[in-house]
């Protein structure tokens, strides 16, 4: 990585990008008759939704290139075990 800083300026960026664009369609229209603490709730949820979301897609699935390498085999036998189990879980 020949600039960090850069890099996760624009992996911020993206990540707020996609949650504002994300978060209005998660919430749906306004809804005839919901109150105030009611539709704060809903938006509430759908942002916090939208923020799941785009950090699993953008931040969450990157794996490091060298991640591997810079472990002893049993830690890194260990942490392949362990996304190979979330992998399961997440295809249930």
């Amino acid at each position: 990585m020949d600039d960090p800083a850069e890099y996760f300026r624009g992996l911020g960026e993206q990540i707020q990008t996609g949650v504002a664009d994300l978060a209005p369609d998660l919430a749906g229209p306004h809804r005839p008759g919901e109150g105030f603490l009611a539709k704060t709730a809903r938006l509430h949820a759908a942002r916090a939704q939208a923020e799941e979301l785009v950090l699993s897609e953008l931040l969450y699935s990157q794996k490091p290139d060298n991640e591997e390498q810079d472990m002893d085999p049993e830690t890194a036998a260990h942490y392949g075990d362990l996304n190979q189990t979330i992998q399961e879980l997440q295809t249930r």
